[in-house]
């Protein structure tokens, strides 16, 4: 009688736990702190991503319908691009071990306003200082960002649990994409404006000034730190995650993540990722408008809807893929490498059509450049990857792999300087088939050497519980 009772008990506390899922809130503050990440990204793309643009205005007389709005001549496009870049890896290797230190709130508060203040300030820099004001800003705007994604993984490494990592994951990271979108239309809408460029910094900083006030108010370190979380949600999340925020984080395992090859698998595949997003983020505009002949209105509506069509993409997929991977269809790891494939093989297929492609073929490129969208399903691939070996250390994984891929990305828009014709069709052709192979190869290596599983190194008690 007995053992019937217990057995009876034990089989009620399966399925209560088998059943917790639906017991959460279906909108909880977990759903909050992933619209924060989502718009802290936009925000960061909006006073990132808007250079590419802003700079034909500012180079472009006829730009503008005021013709009082002061342009300038610069041969350096290549180097004042790339600025941003030059410090964006110096702070960032010790980003993840700052938040786990000193704490995440109020760091990237703190990092965000010191990203929006040189921003502000671009078009009074440049009036009074030239092409080296612009760098400055850049620079110290470059410093600054570098916590921007490890403050992304930190966060979803201990707010996401893993039956909603997909769409969650993608929310969050999406901001990138919304970010850039607003960043290329408004751009070009405000260039070709009475307002002329100098407006962009304004209106676009003082958005993002905007946010700061929302995350001051809503964020918090952690579930164990926000003051109006429930209990049910908060130790869903953590027993999701195997984590508890009584035990001590603050020796951080360097030693196994940097002899860990999933960790460099990551690495490898992120690295190309990096140099091919920061090439085409900052070469698109100059291709369109140089080699095509797309005026600045135009050129930034083009530039902007890939990342319209990438959006449009993701939302189902993440869906489809949380569904398959709860429901057991397959493995999180062949989900991992089933996106990873898809975002690098096809895309460089397409790249490769887009570099023989005449000048007269403007629709086609057009098209191509939309259906080479696809690519961003390697955001459930390799770009959230670290949260699955490491849910408590995810935001230091990102910020020593995004520090070595960046220190290769920043070299990436210097290529345009190399370049002796802009408009010359066939110089864009090579730059367009190395894109493809650097896709191939190291996404390949992902695929063939990544893991999905919590590796050991992730707390002291990972490896017994394995």
């Amino acid at each position: 009688m007995i053992s019937q009772t217990s057995e009876y008990k034990d089989e009620k506390a399966m399925e209560a736990e088998r059943n917790e899922p639906a017991r959460v809130p279906w909108f909880g503050i977990r759903h909050v702190m992933t619209i924060l990440l989502h718009t802290y990204l936009i925000c960061n793309f909006l006073t990132r991503s808007t250079m590419s643009l802003a700079i034909v205005a500012m180079t472009d007389s006829n730009a503008s319908s005021n013709p009082d709005i002061p342009t300038y001549t610069w041969n350096n496009t290549g180097v004042l691009l790339s600025a941003f870049y030059w410090s964006y890896v110096i702070l960032q290797p010790f980003s993840g071990y700052i938040f786990i230190h000193i704490g995440f709130k109020w760091v990237v508060l703190g990092v965000m306003l010191m990203n929006i203040i040189p921003f502000m300030l671009i078009p009074a820099a440049v009036f009074r200082f030239g092409s080296t004001g612009l760098i400055v800003c850049r620079i110290v705007q470059g410093l600054f960002q570098g916590f921007c994604y490890p403050a992304i993984h930190h966060a979803l490494g201990l707010w996401v649990p893993e039956n909603e990592r997909s769409l969650l994951c993608m929310i969050a990271r999406a901001g990138n994409k919304v970010g850039y979108i607003i960043a290329m239309l408004s751009t070009g809408f405000i260039s070709a404006s009475w307002w002329g460029w100098p407006a962009v910094f304004y209106i676009l900083g003082t958005i993002s000034l905007i946010w700061c006030l929302f995350w001051a108010v809503l964020a918090s370190d952690s579930p164990a730190d926000h003051a109006i979380i429930k209990e049910i949600e908060r130790d869903y999340i953590e027993k999701s995650l195997k984590t508890r925020e009584k035990e001590d984080i603050r020796s951080v395992p360097f030693r196994a993540i940097l002899t860990s090859l999933p960790f460099w698998a990551i690495a490898v595949a992120n690295a190309g990722i990096s140099w091919n997003s920061t090439l085409t983020e900052n070469a698109i505009p100059t291709y369109l408008g140089s080699a095509l002949g797309f005026d600045i209105s135009s050129n930034g509506a083009v530039t902007a809807s890939p990342s319209v069509v990438q959006l449009l993409i993701n939302i189902p997929v993440a869906l489809l893929g949380d569904y398959c991977v709860s429901r057991g269809h397959f493995s999180l790891w062949t989900w991992r490498r089933l996106a990873q494939a898809v975002g690098c093989y096809v895309p460089a297929l397409l790249l490769i059509w887009l570099g023989f492609l005449s000048q007269e073929q403007r629709v086609l490129a057009v098209v191509l450049l939309n259906l080479n969208a696809i690519g961003a399903v390697e955001i459930f691939g390799s770009l959230v990857n670290h949260v699955d070996l490491s849910p408590r250390y995810a935001g230091v994984l990102l910020s020593i792999e995004n520090t070595l891929a960046q220190v290769i990305a920043m070299f990436a828009p210097m290529l345009l300087d190399l370049a002796t014709d802009l408009t010359d069709i066939v110089m864009w052709r090579w730059i367009f088939v190395s894109l493809s192979v650097i896709a191939v190869i190291t996404g390949t290596f992902f695929i063939l050497f990544g893991k999905a599983e919590i590796q050991w190194w992730n707390s002291k008690n990972t490896k017994d519980e394995d």
